[in-house]
Parts: structure tokens; sequence; C-alpha cells
């Protein structure tokens, strides 16, 4: 066996856990990216007055996120244009179906590296990557009972790229009981 070549990543840290993954030819592609376009178009502004695209251009979306004054807003939005539009407009998974397309278009321009896909926070999405042979790895302080592994977040980037190494290592030769 060889290791995943879809790999879900869910949790506060699992950007952190996607840099590792790139250096070991993983293809990072964002579930939740749809979306945040689409916030960023309506560029609403937040309790604190700012827009939604001042204050990621300041700090980014996870940071945006995190903020202290406007990140519970934030996160609620993301929620909401991931979740409740597309039921209501699209009918459905819609950026689901959108990232699935752009990871299928760059499989058939650059071939097939394995994949990691951000943001698996959705059933509909950790589901569709168990369907396509993948597993689903949460990143962060809270074990996820949901997902096959639990990463730390709060050790360092060598520690945190051994630790990924190793769950590799798991995924490519599983425990076998007799």
């Amino acid at each position: 066996m060889s290791a995943p070549a879809l790999i879900g990543l869910t949790g506060p840290c699992a950007d952190q856990v996607a840099a590792v993954l790139d250096g070991h030819g993983y293809r990072v592609h964002d579930a939740a990216e749809p979306a945040r376009r689409a916030l960023a178009v309506i560029d609403p502004l937040l309790p604190s007055g700012r827009s939604l695209t001042a204050l990621v251009g300041t700090c980014g979306w996870d940071g945006a996120t995190r903020d202290r004054t406007d990140g519970p807003e934030v996160a609620r939005l993301v929620h909401a244009m991931r979740t409740e539009v597309p039921a209501i407009v699209l009918g459905g998974a819609a950026w689901l179906t959108r990232v699935t397309a752009e990871i299928s278009a760059a499989a058939d321009l650059l071939g097939g590296a394995p994949v990691a896909l951000l943001g698996v926070d959705l059933p509909a999405e950790r589901a569709w990557v168990r369907e396509h042979g993948g597993t689903v790895w949460n990143v962060g302080p809270q074990r996820d009972p949901d997902s096959e592994a639990n990463l730390p977040a709060d050790v360092s980037a060598q520690a945190l790229g051994r630790r990924v190494e190793r769950e590799l290592a798991r995924a490519a030769h599983p425990l076998v009981v007799a």
C-alpha cells in the first residue's frame, strides 16, 4: 500500500499540515475558498465598522476568523456561505461540486499527484473524501472522533512534520489484525 492519495484536513490549524503535505508532493485545495471569494465580492461591514476585505487584507482569512472583535462574525458568514446559501440558492453542496471540479481539472492538467483538501468541515465533504478512498485528519487542540487521525497544533513545525510523516507511513502500512 502507499500513502493516501486524498487527505481531507479539518481543524483550526489544518493549513500547517497542508504546508507539510505540500512538501511531500500533495496538491492543496481549499473547500472553503469559493465561499470566501463570494464573500469578498459581497464585502459586508463587520461589527467593528471595517469591511470584510479590509480585515482579510490586513491579517488573512485565518487571522480574520480569530480577530477579537470581528472573528465570530467572519466565522458565521463563512459558515453560512458554505452551508445555508448554497442550499437555498443552488440546492445542496454547490461549493463541494465546484472544488471537486477544480481537483479533477488539476489532475487532468498536471497528472495524478495526491491531494490535500483543506476545510473538510461539513459532513458531505467528509463523505466525499471517504467515498474517494481518502482519509480525514483533524488538526487542533480538540480531538475529533469522526477523523481517522488527530494531530496536535501546539508543536514545532519540525515535530508536526515528523507526525505527518508517521501518519502517512501508518496509512501506507496499516496494522493487520488476524
